[in-house]
C-alpha cells in the first residue's frame, strides 16, 4: 500500500488512522509496523523484528500499566494476540512469537535485562 504523504506538521502513518497506536515510530529494517490478523484487523507493535531464520516476532514493551486506559487498552491488545495465535515467549513457551517487557512507575526500563533477553533469544 502507499500512502500520501502526510499533511504538514503530521508524523508519516497519521493520514486516516486515528487510534494511539498511530504514534508508534518504531519500524523494521523493511518499514513495517503493523500485524494483521486473521479477521483483518491490524494492531500496530512497539517493534516488528524478523530474525535471521526469516520468523517475525512482535515486541510490546508496556510502560503504563498502573494507568487503568492503558492496561484496557493492553489488555484487549494481548487478546487479539491470542485469538491470532500470537504466542506470549518465554523459557516454558519457546515457540512464541510475542516479547513483553515492561516498566513503570515504581521500576524503569532495566537495559540490562532486556539486552539479556535478546541474547537469549538471538545470541547477540
Amino acid at each position: 500500500m502507499i500512502e500520501a504523504p502526510p499533511p504538514a506538521g503530521m508524523p508519516a502513518g497519521m493520514v486516516g488512522r486515528t487510534f494511539l497506536e498511530d504514534m508508534l515510530i518504531h519500524r523494521s529494517a523493511r518499514g513495517d509496523r503493523m500485524l494483521v490478523g486473521a479477521d483483518g484487523t491490524p494492531r500496530w507493535p512497539d517493534f516488528t523484528i524478523e530474525d535471521r531464520n526469516g520468523q517475525t516476532w512482535a515486541w510490546e514493551h508496556c510502560g503504563m500499566l498502573d494507568q487503568p486506559d492503558y492496561a484496557a487498552r493492553w489488555k484487549a491488545k494481548l487478546d487479539w494476540y491470542g485469538r491470532n495465535k500470537i504466542i506470549r515467549w518465554s523459557p516454558k513457551s519457546p515457540n512464541g512469537r510475542l516479547i513483553v517487557t515492561e516498566d513503570g512507575p515504581s521500576r524503569g526500563v532495566d537495559s540490562a535485562a532486556i539486552r539479556a533477553l535478546i541474547k537469549q533469544l538471538w545470541g547477540r
